[in-house]
């Protein structure tokens, strides 16, 4: 199936350096559109997802649920691998 118009770009999750802080962009976007601080350096992608140009995101929600969900997943991973 085709892709909708508008689709062909991925949001992004991304980290610091410690995993510690996280932002959100809008890949081929220069600026992050939310972020837990703005005063750490943001260095690595760690999850993306659809983005959807035609839909209204609150940033700020969007970044606190994506957050709690990735660390949930990453404890479920950590737990299958012990």
């Amino acid at each position: 199936m085709p892709l909708a118009a508008g689709t062909g770009r991925l949001l992004e999750l991304w980290t610091d350096e410690h995993g510690e802080h996280f932002a959100i962009k809008i890949s081929g976007d220069a600026d992050f559109k939310a972020a837990t601080s703005r005063y750490v350096k943001y260095v690595r992608i760690v999850d993306t997802g659809l983005y959807l140009a035609d839909q209204t995101y609150q940033w700020k929600y969007t970044l606190e649920q994506w957050v709690k969900n990735y660390k949930k997943d990453q404890q479920e991973s950590d737990g299958d691998r012990q």
